[in-house]
């Protein structure tokens, strides 16, 4: 068996995960271009988006879960050597996604009433509604996108799914302009912009699959369809876990203090430079794995989960200890100069909070790492339900408990402040990290068993 350090597993990693990390990052562009054009039509429109930007993200990667199966199945009928298996996974991902739409209608009907239950101030309310509406009624675009990009991810076509998200990034800036400030439609147009995007980077994802030689495959677009609900929906779960955790982490430190809360925000977007390309090269991993487990080499799997778990934590280390050496300017920039003396103490939070969460990135690259490697595997169930479980039942109490001053009327805490938040973060990952660890060489082991079996004497 070939080593994980050999220079194979490791180039066909870099070579199928860099389109995927810069399509990845353009979702951060994506957010600061909205972002950017809210607050140019005024301070209640950057409220009212930033009001239910959590909650946007989480029902958008729930119900993209069925999209997001789309790589697997392809990947494994591709190493299989089974073109026309792969390809009815495209109509399959399409009408999967389709099917998304009564839910965001639902979703869009129920975003005045929504937002009155967070009891925010009126103004605020109404450009989250003015914002929710529509990009809940254009959200299923969301979903066909994903699923566009999940099937060229799937194929190897890795430059297909990053012109597509190319396409729709570049797209979004002038539907913006047009449609917020030309066409008068506010902070309405935003959404209708990002709906339409969504829609032109469809097309140009369909173009990549045409280019490369599709041809119709509808066999049993019932059976699989059902299939990608079935595995997407434990994805979808686990990943608006993860969102609604952090929502309700984010809401925790706010709630002690604005220092606290600002720190956490600032430490949060320095973990996302780390995050995203960790991200495409736990992606271009499962695509991989599924190749090498359809074309019945499993004594592949274990060289290329090792080569992406030693890229992602060294990845991660190098981030982290950047962070703890350029930190503090960083940090200060990010805070600008004119802070105040809330400004400077959430700076000083944030600075000696940086050799904690460098930590946590590294624990955090093992648990991505490994929990896309069993997505390549097909073993998503028990991933994603340890996921939830965790994020919510484990992660959330412990944040509370060792951040706050108190539980309710007299029931006692820890009063860790953001120090005690941190740390619950660092254990969460720590936890799944040798959750998903173990699971991964339990099936590797099981893999390398029927290898060893089918080997002739």
């Amino acid at each position: 068996m070939a080593d994980a350090t050999t220079p194979g597993p490791v180039r066909a990693l870099l070579a199928i995960s860099w389109p995927l990390i810069a399509t990845y990052s353009l979702q951060a562009v994506i957010g600061v271009t909205d972002t950017w054009f809210a607050g140019r039509i005024s301070a209640d429109a950057l409220a009212g988006l930033g009001a239910q930007t959590f909650l946007n993200l989480a029902v958008f990667v729930l119900l993209g879960g069925v999209a997001f199966a789309v790589q697997a199945p392809v990947a494994q009928a591709m190493g299989a050597g089974q073109t026309h298996v792969a390809r009815g996974y495209l109509p399959a991902g399409l009408l999967a996604a389709a099917c998304t739409l009564p839910c965001f209608m639902v979703l869009a009907w129920a975003g005045p009433w929504l937002f009155a239950l967070w009891q925010l101030p009126a103004e605020s309310a109404g450009q989250a509604a003015e914002y929710w509406q529509p990009r809940m009624a254009g959200g299923i675009t969301v979903v066909l996108l994903f699923a566009v990009s999940s099937y060229l991810a799937g194929l190897g076509n890795t430059q297909g799914s990053l012109w597509a998200n190319l396409a729709a990034a570049v797209a979004n800036v002038p539907l913006n302009q047009w449609l917020i400030f030309d066409a008068g439609l506010g902070l309405a147009g935003s959404a209708h912009a990002s709906t339409l995007a969504n829609l032109i980077g469809v097309a140009v994802g369909l173009a990549w699959v045409a280019r490369a030689g599709w041809r119709s495959s509808f066999a049993g677009l019932r059976g699989r369809t059902a299939e990608l609900w079935h595995t997407g929906m434990p994805i979808g779960v686990a990943a608006a876990a993860d969102v609604l955790a952090m929502a309700l982490f984010q809401l925790m430190m706010s709630h002690i203090g604005p220092a606290e809360g600002a720190a956490t925000l600032l430490l949060l977007s320095l973990t996302g430079l780390a995050f995203w390309p960790a991200l495409g090269l736990a992606t271009g991993s499962a695509t991989l794995v599924g190749h090498a487990l359809g074309a019945g080499q499993p004594h592949q799997v274990g060289p290329l989960v090792r080569a992406s778990l030693w890229l992602m934590a060294g990845w991660m280390a190098l981030v982290g200890a950047a962070m703890v050496l350029a930190g503090p300017p960083l940090l200060a920039a990010l805070l600008g100069s004119d802070a105040g003396p809330a400004g400077q103490a959430a700076l000083a939070l944030a600075t000696s909070l940086l050799g904690l969460v460098a930590a946590y990135q590294v624990l955090d690259a093992i648990n991505l790492g490994s929990a896309f490697a069993l997505r390549g595997l097909g073993d998503v169930r028990w991933a994603s339900a340890v996921n939830t479980v965790c994020s919510l039942l484990l992660f959330v109490p412990l944040a509370a408990w060792l951040s706050l001053d108190a539980l309710g009327t007299g029931v006692p805490a820890m009063g860790w402040g953001v120090w005690g938040g941190w740390v619950a973060a660092a254990l969460l990952s720590a936890v799944l990290a040798a959750a998903f660890h173990a699971r991964l060489r339990w099936v590797l082991r099981g893999l390398q068993s029927v290898s060893a079996a089918r080997r002739p004497a």
